[in-house]
């Protein structure tokens, strides 16, 4: 029999390995500097309002299983970017951040 705690323990392990699956399907590393911890790794909606295009697609803003499926089915948009929480933090503050940085200069960082 499961306990409450059994079950978030569960729940915990299951969307972190959905999450892991998620980030390897957008390549695994922030796509502007190239950072790897999957733990530092955050999805930007290009076009800002992230949380009014997962309602539109579905409805539940809250379900975390739901929203980790929107972006693997916007994977090709190109809507959808793979950033570290530095690189996110900076393409929110400035959201010409994106569009200035060169991401093929940072590529000796990746070998």
């Amino acid at each position: 029999m499961f306990t409450n705690e059994m079950r978030r323990e569960y729940q915990k392990e299951y969307q972190q390995r959905i999450k892991g699956e998620t980030i390897n399907e957008y390549g695994g590393r922030c796509e502007v500097c190239g950072f790897r911890v999957p733990i530092c790794l955050e999805f930007h909606h290009k076009s800002g309002g992230g949380n009014i295009q997962r309602m539109a697609a579905n409805g539940i803003e809250r379900s975390w299983k739901r929203r980790y499926e929107f972006y693997r089915e916007t994977r090709n948009t190109g809507e959808i970017v793979l950033l570290c929480r530095n690189c996110h933090a900076l393409a929110e503050f400035d959201e010409t951040y994106l569009a200035h940085m060169d991401i093929n200069k940072f590529d000796y960082l990746l070998k």
